[in-house]
């Protein structure tokens, strides 16, 4: 534990744990692996041992070989060195193979599930004040005429109240986590080449899914910077005019009232539909998928098992 602690006060597990690699091998390098007393090797030695078992945990735990190879059936490629050919740049930093992996110890496990928690935690709670802030204003400000004047009230304090608290989330994640604050505004903000053909890649997926893979959705691809920025530009704007409505410029500034209500129905409108797509993608893009397999396999096996579970050689389900 104090070795890790150590580690944990250098850059060594920071740099691991931030990078584009998945982690697992290094993460069990630096855990007990599997120790002499777990190891049975013989009737008379024991031994411990910290290289990869070949269980295929951390394989099939990889939400990124879900997403390009669905499932790994042959034994020598379900190992951490497999993983690591298979994800390659395309980490996603959410540490299910460290979790998985019989060899990482508990304390390394915890170090690592602890490693993202602030900005995880700052990820939900913006998530859910956006939500709370497109469902009340939606009432609030379209259907209040239909409403009691009590929910009229409580729609409208609702909604300026989780109005107020996103606009304190840059403040809450600088907090909680301000290296990873600063990660990624650095990130976020830089956009390049790569960016132009992930764009191209990505209008080539929604033209035709079924010819063209969707691009690498990896943590800082092009759809999470151009996000990052929305939000980061839009929600200020959005506080602002928000604001401004709760005043009656009706009838002083007339020309204020329109542009300051216009525009916030348009950048609320326009985070609603965003919304909806960050949730296609990171939610229903999988159960879509997942419905289609089993619509397949029951076409072709009479069965609504996922055609992933089944060796494409074989005919029968895979038998280890």
């Amino acid at each position: 534990m104090s070795n890790l602690r150590q580690l944990s006060q250098s850059s060594i597990l920071t740099d691991i744990l931030d990078g584009n690699n998945c982690p697992v091998a290094r993460m069990r390098l630096f855990s007990q692996g599997v120790q002499t007393n777990n190891r049975i090797v013989d009737n008379e030695s024991v031994a411990g041992d910290k290289g990869c078992l070949a269980c295929g945990n951390c394989v099939d735990n990889c939400p990124v070989v879900r997403e390009k190879q669905r499932f790994v059936f042959i034994q020598n490629q379900r190992t951490s060195m497999a993983l690591e050919n298979i994800v390659g740049d395309d980490c996603r930093r959410c540490y299910a193979c460290v979790r998985a992996c019989p060899q990482v110890s508990k304390t390394t496990k915890e170090f690592v599930a602890g490693f993202r928690r602030g900005e995880k935690f700052v990820h939900a709670y913006v998530a859910t004040l956006i939500l709370t802030l497109a469902a009340t204003g939606i009432f609030s400000f379209h259907y209040k005429e239909f409403l009691p004047g009590w929910q009229q009230i409580i729609f409208l304090g609702t909604h300026i109240l989780a109005g107020g608290l996103v606009l304190l989330a840059p403040a809450l994640y600088w907090m909680l986590d301000r290296d990873h604050f600063k990660r990624a505004l650095a990130n976020s903000f830089h956009f390049g080449a790569a960016d132009k053909v992930w764009v191209k890649d990505f209008l080539a997926y929604l033209r035709s899914p079924g010819r063209h893979p969707l691009p690498a959705w990896t943590e800082f691809n092009t759809y999470h910077k151009i996000w990052f920025v929305y939000l980061v530009v839009i929600v200020p704007l959005l506080g602002v005019t928000g604001i401004l409505n709760l005043f009656d410029l009706e009838q002083s500034w007339p020309v204020m009232a329109s542009i300051s209500y216009g525009a916030h129905i348009l950048f609320a409108l326009a985070t609603d539909l965003l919304v909806l797509t960050h949730v296609y993608f990171k939610l229903m893009r999988h159960i879509f998928r997942n419905i289609s397999d089993m619509g397949r396999s029951f076409r072709k096996n009479g069965s609504l098992d996922y055609p992933f579970l089944y060796d494409p050689r074989q005919k029968e389900p895979y038998k280890s």
